[in-house]
């Protein structure tokens, strides 16, 4: 299927600016970050692994 994966809460648009929602006031703490290890690629794959499947 196509969606979305969220937790509900969303981040500001600027990682840089502080964010309080869930109680840890670090900056960037609610964005999620990765490095390509290649340049040859232009995509990232992302691997979720479920305990049980759900709709």
């Amino acid at each position: 299927g196509l969606g979305q994966l969220t937790d509900g809460i969303l981040a500001h648009d600027d990682y840089r600016l502080m964010d309080n929602v869930q109680g840890i006031s670090q900056i960037g703490y609610d964005w999620i970050g990765w490095k390509r290890k290649s340049s040859l690629t232009s995509y990232v794959n992302l691997v979720f692994n479920f305990d049980t499947i759900r709709n």
